[in-house]
This record gives structure tokens, C-alpha cells and sequence, in this order.
């Protein structure tokens, strides 16, 4: 908004570079997955993450378009969930075992 960009733009710009990060965290801190081969993980991290990138634009349109919600009430919404349900499992279990 600040910077005059569609709100479902922003959210997937935030999403992209949100993911640069939590790859470096998750695999040195959260997970320590430092015992499997980095391009191994980094492929698997892709495959989430590009979900992730789809379920959350998916979900923000969703709940502001049709929902009528704030789009920041969406943002946070749909991130939360995501964060419990899709990213953390699956980069606990695939991504960084």
C-alpha cells in the first residue's frame, strides 16, 4: 500500500523474499539440517515454498475478493495458517529430515 502496489502483488513479493530467508534459518538454526547435501534440500525448499507462494496469493485474493476481508487481516490469516499446517510439517518431514 505504501508503495502503491496491489495488495496481492505485495503479498507474493513478500512471500518471495520472506522464502530466501527462512531457507537460511531453517536450514542452520530451526532444523540444523546441515547433514543433507544443501542443493538437495534447497530443491525440496523450492517445491514447498512454491506451494506456498500458490496456497497463500490463492488465499488472499480468495479472502479479500469474495471474503471482503482486510487485506491485512487476510495477509496475516492465511500466513499463519500456512505456517502451521503446510510449512512447518512438511519442512520438518521433506525438506531438512
Amino acid at each position: 500500500e505504501f508503495l502503491g502496489f496491489w495488495h496481492v502483488a505485495g503479498s507474493s513479493a513478500g512471500t518471495i523474499l520472506g522464502g530466501m530467508t527462512i531457507f537460511s534459518i531453517g536450514r542452520h538454526w530451526a532444523f540444523k539440517g546441515g547433514e543433507r547435501e544443501r542443493h538437495i534440500q534447497l530443491f525440496r525448499y523450492f517445491l514447498v515454498w512454491t506451494g506456498y507462494l500458490f496456497l497463500s496469493t490463492i488465499g488472499v485474493y480468495l479472502l479479500t475478493h469474495f471474503g471482503h476481508y482486510n487485506y491485512l487481516v487476510a495477509k496475516l490469516t492465511i500466513s499463519l495458517f500456512l505456517a502451521i499446517a503446510y510449512n512447518y510439517p512438511l519442512q520438518k518431514r521433506f525438506v531438512f529430515k
